[in-house]
């Protein structure tokens, strides 16, 4: 079976404020992806083992006042000292080593039941346009909020149920790519907001990959979930959930049901 392990990283906040600023990840009208600066700096730091997916602990529960550390927990084949000793020394000061740890995820047999809290963003791919996503160019309406797309379907006037939307797109991510990872069985959404991501797009020009937001969904959920499939269960922790899992979301937590 795959070996996982269950990682808190604390990443030093002034460490990584600098950083940021450097790399020009700080928008000029307030808009901070913070997601998108915690993957930059986890790539900077372990580059292509960085690990992932991850939440970063804030969005989860309510943050100390004037805390300068941000604390996240991920998924990563490798353990924590294995990691150290291929992070790279120019961005060491990125992480507050000393805090940081990890543990391996016990093996989970099939049939067990399980709570769950993950921090999702609940979109769909679509060739038809769903509202305010009308638009032009290439990646015209494609990827869309799950809830939006279900009113566009439904009609004008039509009452749509986000939780019950989300509910369903959430029993689907469950299953993972043969269906059989795990079923859904207690649901509740916890919060919702749409916020702007920072992504990067290929250009036609001689500017490469530019810079730009976009407006995504984020939905923190939880509930239950029975295990169909150990292997196909693990696979999907160590995948996530959804899109955007690189960026702090679609992290599967778990807890006693």
């Amino acid at each position: 079976m795959t070996e996982l392990h269950l990682h808190r990283w604390v990443l030093d906040g002034r460490a990584v404020l600098a950083f940021a600023k450097a790399q020009r990840l700080l928008g000029h009208r307030g808009d901070v992806d913070h997601g998108y600066i915690a993957h930059a700096a986890l790539q900077a730091v372990f580059g292509e083992a960085s690990p992932k997916p991850f939440v970063a602990e804030d969005d989860l529960t309510p943050a100390a006042p004037g805390r300068a550390d941000l604390p996240l927990l991920a998924y990563s084949p490798q353990a924590h000292d294995a990691l150290r000793e291929r992070a790279r020394r120019e961005h060491l000061p990125l992480v507050q080593w000393e805090r940081s740890s990890s543990k391996p995820v016990p093996p989970i047999e099939a049939g067990s039941e399980l709570g769950f809290t993950a921090k999702t963003s609940p979109t769909v791919r679509t060739r038809s346009a769903a509202p305010g996503h009308e638009g032009s160019g290439r990646d015209h309406a494609r990827e869309v909020d799950a809830f939006l797309a279900a009113c566009f379907r439904a009609g004008e006037g039509v009452a749509v149920d986000r939780a019950a939307v989300y509910r369903d797109w959430l029993a689907r991510e469950l299953g993972g790519p043969t269906g059989r990872a795990a079923t859904l069985g207690d649901f509740s959404l916890v919060g919702f907001q749409r916020t702007r991501l920072l992504r990067k797009q290929a250009t036609d020009g001689a500017q490469g990959r530019v810079r730009h937001l976009v407006e995504r969904p984020s939905a923190l959920v939880t509930g239950t979930l029975r295990v169909g499939d150990a292997e196909a269960f693990r696979a999907l922790l160590a995948r996530g959930l959804g899109r955007h899992r690189a960026f702090g979301f679609g992290m599967l937590l778990l807890r006693r049901a």
